[in-house]
């Protein structure tokens, strides 16, 4: 039966526990390519998740991500459900809330690395939808902003961006992505970068 044209291109998902990678391809070329290539295809519509005792067992499994079981980003970013959704994943965003300046001052004063509060709090954001919804694949994100060391997040008010972009002028920085995927109220992958 011919494909109905309504329907969006199938999308090809492929994740490595042993790279470490996750890659996203519609039509066949790459739409998302998170850290290094991958080895695992899966088939199409799909994305392939391996836990490690499965990659050592030499077995895998393959959860389906469609209408019945979408991507569940735990964000309220439209750009980051965008992206995703640009991508041709199905993708619901289920916002969670978190009093992230409270937790970043929190992971900072216990030394945390801005990279390190980037991943803790993008893990923090899926476990939490994770518990709500255990069933459900979720992917837990969060951006840091690394200025010699210090982890900045977004300002809270126009004066102190203008504080913000005061500091950094003349400056170098980093923006610090982290994702944390959850599957079946585990952690399954993360990315730092």
């Amino acid at each position: 039966m011919p494909a109905d044209p309504a329907d969006p291109p199938p999308l090809r998902t492929v994740w490595s526990v042993n790279t470490g990678s996750l890659q996203l391809s519609c039509c066949g070329k790459p739409a998302i390519v998170l850290d290094k290539p991958t080895r695992k295809p899966a088939p199409a519509g799909h994305i392939a998740v391996v836990p490690k005792c499965a990659v050592r067992n030499k077995t895998g499994l393959s959860t389906p991500l469609s209408p019945a079981r979408p991507l569940r980003l735990a964000s309220a970013s439209p750009i980051r459900l965008q992206l995703l959704q640009a991508a041709g994943l199905c993708v619901i965003a289920t916002p969670v809330r978190l009093d992230e300046p409270a937790l970043r001052e929190s992971l900072a004063a216990e030394g945390a690395t801005p990279r390190d509060i980037a991943d803790a709090l993008a893990e923090m954001k899926a476990r939490k939808l994770s518990g709500r919804e255990p069933a459900a694949l979720v992917l837990g994100c969060d951006q840091v902003l690394d200025f010699h060391g210090t982890a900045w997040g977004k300002p809270a008010n126009p004066d102190a961006a203008r504080a913000q972009l005061t500091a950094l002028r003349g400056e170098t920085h980093r923006l610090l992505s982290a994702l944390v995927l959850y599957d079946a109220g585990e952690p399954i992958w993360r990315y730092v970068g």
